[in-house]
């Protein structure tokens, strides 16, 4: 069974932090650092993460389940396998993390910027986007329904084998490869 950690986490700097398979609730978590701890497995449901960087963390299978994250930052983190279901995003910035397998659902992102990030398999699930940009990222094989991609730039993302319904990419920016891969799934053939 989870341990239960209800200290507040406000304005401090944590090195080397030890959270595993904790069950972090009562307190928000407000203008802190996280440097090199681990929180795989953690359950921050029903937090408030405001204005807090991680730098080097492992929240690798974390849940993350009615949550408001604002004005945040994951750099260099594992975060593989991490579940955010409803949660709200404003400006945050993931920035190289590797995080395959990540679960994003239900989810409302507004001004979050995904930067050189490893999320391949990422299953992005009726999440509503507003302002989101992704630059360099590998998104192979990932699984996108239900949230549309209008006026986002994927063209210089690596985004093999991607699962999405064609609702989803009206609006959608493509380097010319990519969108030949589209008409393929649309089964349109070119001659030469």
């Amino acid at each position: 069974m989870n341990s239960i950690f209800d200290e507040e986490l406000n304005n401090e700097t944590i090195v080397d932090g030890d959270f595993k398979d904790l069950i972090i609730q009562g307190n928000d978590i407000n203008k802190c650092s996280i440097i090199n701890s681990d929180f795989q497995k953690c359950n921050f449901s029903g937090l408030n993460i405001c204005d807090t960087e991680f730098n080097n963390c492992d929240l690798s299978n974390a849940f993350f389940d009615n949550v408001g994250i604002h004005n945040c930052k994951f750099n260099n983190c594992k975060m593989v396998g991490a579940n955010f279901s409803n949660v709200i995003f404003k400006k945050c910035i993931f920035n190289n993390n590797m995080a395959n397998y990540l679960v994003l659902a239900n989810c409302d992102l507004k001004e979050v910027s995904f930067i050189e990030n490893k999320i391949n398999s990422i299953s992005f699930i009726s999440n509503k986007l507003k302002k989101v940009s992704l630059d360099k990222n590998e998104m192979q094989s990932a699984e996108i329904i239900n949230t549309s991609l209008n006026n986002i730039d994927l063209s210089n993302c690596v985004i093999d084998n991607m699962k999405i319904d064609l609702n989803d990419l009206k609006g959608v920016t493509l380097n010319h490869m990519q969108g030949l891969s589209v008409l393929d799934l649309l089964n349109i053939k070119i001659k030469d």
